[in-house]
């Protein structure tokens, strides 16, 4: 009875597992090429494209105040409305759907049904007295030029509206809501998903300086200073399981939350790959397999935050860290730490925490710190 890998199978999986001497050299390697990223006479080929967020103060605790955030990057869209008082928030949060004819046509139509959405929410919530600064999180490729103002790269996830890319998505956003009427709101602050996450994290801990999402993509920003070889299934596989991208994330993670006495979850996902004959050989196999990539992945992850943690220098030190690998893969935090400290200088101390909707309440804070600083300034 089978109770290890198949010796192929791990002999293929080598190819998965890196050495300390390789994670040094990928730490060399990320450390150069952000140094090119950052330096303007090297950006345009540098690998690693560093770009500036223009968010110059971090959030303390004590934000106080009524704040909105806008959170697009999908075919739905949030709003929410945070309350910030005496270190702690409340947020309401609302789902609006965003359908194929108003993505697809034209910047107004897409901002004047946002700015519509917008003012549904602030009167269902009896909010129209209130001047509302509001976080905008865009999940698309954008160069930032200040704070509150950025360049539409490109769209990406269906998103077609041409006649925005190379204009100003919190432009067309004000001029929407000013259309629309009705409404006290001030965008203050246009932020993306990782940014959102640093910020959030930043305000539960003020010793948080880099924010990482580790999901479908991968994205970090800082503060700086300034079946192929019949080893399984007996060769036999399934059309489904030959398909590219197939085999989706969520099914490493049911997979190694099995135990390896049971298989319950590894038996369910080979039969939605429609996977017919596999026997119990291959259900250690394929645990094995997912276990050594995502041990790889917490690794490369691990890698980039350590790297980064050593340019600043600072010690305490949080990194806030969002994305499906690192909330629901079993294991992935313990990876990540215990491949950190091999390569996180040892005067410095370090921890990750888990974000708290980096995207949502991230931005409305980020909108909370523009807020402040104008009302200051």
């Amino acid at each position: 009875m089978a109770n290890k890998p198949n010796p192929k199978v791990v002999e293929i999986c080598k190819q998965f597992i890196l050495s300390d001497e390789d994670m040094k050299k990928i730490s060399n390697n990320f450390l150069a090429d952000i140094k090119k990223g950052l330096a303007k006479e090297t950006h345009p080929e540098a690998v690693v494209k560093c770009f500036i967020t223009y968010v110059t103060d971090l959030p303390d605790g004590k934000e106080t105040g009524d704040f909105l955030a806008l959170d697009l990057g999908g075919t739905n869209f949030r709003i929410l409305s945070i309350h910030l008082e005496n270190g702690k928030s409340e947020m309401i949060n609302e789902v609006y759907e965003l359908p194929k004819d108003k993505i697809v046509k034209t910047s107004v139509i897409l901002f004047d049904h946002i700015a519509e959405c917008l003012h549904n929410f602030i009167v269902e919530h009896s909010l129209q007295d209130k001047l509302l600064p509001l976080g905008f999180t865009f999940s698309f490729p954008l160069v930032q030029v200040a704070l509150d103002s950025g360049l539409i790269l490109k769209w990406t996830k269906g998103f077609d509206a041409k006649d925005a890319v190379g204009q100003d998505p919190v432009t067309m956003l004000r001029e929407a809501i000013k259309r629309k009427g009705g409404m006290k709101v001030d965008v203050r602050a246009i932020v993306n998903d990782t940014t959102g996450t640093l910020i959030a994290c930043a305000w539960k801990d003020t010793n948080c300086k880099l924010g990482l999402i580790v999901g479908t993509g991968t994205n970090m920003c800082y503060v700086e200073k300034l079946v192929e070889e019949k080893v399984l299934f007996g060769g036999k596989s399934s059309d489904k399981l030959k398909t590219a991208h197939a085999f989706e994330c969520k099914y490493v993670t049911e997979i190694l939350t099995d135990t390896q006495n049971t298989f319950v979850h590894v038996k369910k996902v080979l039969e939605e790959m429609h996977v017919k004959n596999a026997k119990k050989q291959d259900w250690y196999d394929l645990y094995y397999i997912c276990d050594t990539v995502s041990r790889r992945g917490a690794s490369l992850a691990a890698i980039g935050v350590a790297t980064l943690i050593n340019k600043m220098g600072f010690s305490p030190v949080t990194a806030g860290i969002d994305g499906t690998l690192y909330r629901l893969i079993p294991g992935f935090h313990d990876q990540m730490m215990e491949a950190m400290k091999k390569f996180v200088d040892t005067n410095i101390e370090f921890k990750l925490m888990l974000s708290e909707d980096g995207s949502g309440r991230g931005a409305a804070l980020a909108a909370a710190s523009g807020y402040e600083s104008k009302s200051t300034s």
